[in-house]
């Protein structure tokens, strides 16, 4: 018979069957490339079929295999050979089923862990009300004045309006600083899968993610943050604060800073499940015209920001944005950079057409924060050939060195 019609017969694939034939499970005749298959090789597949479902491998099915057809399964050597063949895969079978029945309990554990920690008790987040001082007119420069406040426990506002003499308004809504600035075009859009674009992208990725979340955790660990004032932006695509609050003091004012609304949103509500005492303000703003008092931020973390801000800017953040940065102010940060004249930067502006041409440059980058009299050191993590076809990622080409680092920029 020919190979699809065993296939039929048996119930198992042509590819499957062939792969036996290849690998001496199954002796058909051969006139060429052509296969023909007796009764006999329907038993074999038959039995091949019963032994790979009780787990034996191809090797251990094999070795059975040559024990059944060079005896009649009568000879007490062989048959005490066959019966501790089955024994031994019945004993491995029963310490498997012991070690699954335990991962299943862990799987059911881990699931009411999860659910215990979508059960806690949320500490409500909003304005706080020792950030208002650092809440100035973008035009003039004047303090805002508060009115129709709802504050709840804890001291945060959740809703209210904030007026200048100049006649400038903003307003609270569900705890975020709304400026009126809306990112309106088409080329970006919120997006908050926190994991997903890492995971997406591959392990030397991950690996490399990591070393920059390592190294500015261990320039932020202890008691150096402790009364500072910390921002973060671009976090449409890394947050990198999102991961570390709970190691982190409660007694700075994180000042969190995005284009759109609902990311804000998305994550206030997660971060109001970690139930902890934080302060953070809110500030969903297209521009970098900040309703906050200038020079007033000690620490900025850049977690790729620079990358998603060039994106859509051709200033640097840094540039753009310095004017709230301290005098005697630090910035950690990660990038990922193409070499030059690469094929894969060219292509951004295709994918990106608000883009800038200094986008994912390490070298222009250490540029612009030199301009704005930082001292710039950064370190090579890695580098990858191959990545993901989302995001800014469509834009690499498979082969061109895409490189990560992170950096440290210090003014003082």
């Amino acid at each position: 018979m020919k190979i699809g019609e065993l296939a039929k017969l048996t119930g198992v694939s042509k590819d499957s069957i062939r792969f036996y034939v290849e690998n001496g499970l199954l002796f058909p005749d051969r006139q060429g490339p052509q296969m023909d298959f007796s009764d006999r090789e329907q038993e074999d597949l038959f039995y091949i079929k019963r032994l790979r479902k009780a787990r034996f491998s191809i090797k251990e099915i094999k070795f059975l295999q040559s024990l059944k057809h060079t005896s009649n399964m009568l000879e007490p050597d062989i048959l005490e050979e066959y019966c501790d063949m089955l024994n031994q895969k019945q004993a491995s079978l029963e310490e498997e089923i012991e070690e699954l029945c335990e991962a299943k309990k862990l799987l059911m554990q881990e699931k009411i862990n999860l659910q215990s920690t979508r059960n806690n008790a949320i500490h409500q987040l909003g304005v706080p009300l020792r950030a208002l001082k650092y809440i100035v007119c973008p035009n003039c420069g004047a303090q805002m004045e508060m009115e129709n406040a709802r504050i709840v426990k804890g001291g945060y506002i959740l809703e209210g309006d904030m007026h200048c003499v100049c006649g400038h308004q903003i307003s609270v809504e569900d705890g975020i600083l709304m400026t009126g600035n809306r990112y309106t075009k088409n080329w970006d859009h919120p997006d908050y899968r926190h994991g997903g674009i890492v995971q997406n992208v591959g392990d030397n990725f991950y690996n490399c993610f990591r070393k920059c979340y390592d190294f500015i955790m261990s320039n932020i660990e202890g008691d150096f943050l402790e009364g500072k004032v910390v921002m973060e932006a671009q976090v449409n695509g890394y947050f990198f604060l999102y991961k570390h609050f709970n190691r982190l003091p409660t007694d700075c004012l994180y000042i969190i800073v995005d284009k759109f609304p609902e990311t804000l949103r998305t994550y206030k509500k997660l971060l109001e499940q970690l139930n902890l005492p934080l302060e953070i303000l809110f500030i969903a703003d297209n521009s970098v015209n900040y309703p906050l008092r200038e020079r007033c931020v000690d620490l900025l973390i850049s977690f790729f920001g620079d990358n998603e801000y060039l994106l859509y800017h051709h200033g640097f953040f840094i540039q753009d944005a310095g004017r709230f940065m301290k005098n005697e102010n630090l910035v950690l940060g990660a990038t990922m950079s193409f070499r030059q004249k690469s094929k894969s930067r060219e292509l951004m502006p295709m994918k990106y057409p608000e883009s800038s041409p200094k986008t994912h440059n390490i070298n222009e980058l250490k540029k612009a924060y030199e301009t704005q009299s930082y001292d710039f050191i950064c370190q090579e993590v890695g580098t990858m050939t191959k990545t993901c076809n989302e995001y800014a990622y469509e834009c690499h080409q498979d082969g061109e060195p895409l490189d990560m680092y992170y950096f440290k920029a210090e003014r003082k």
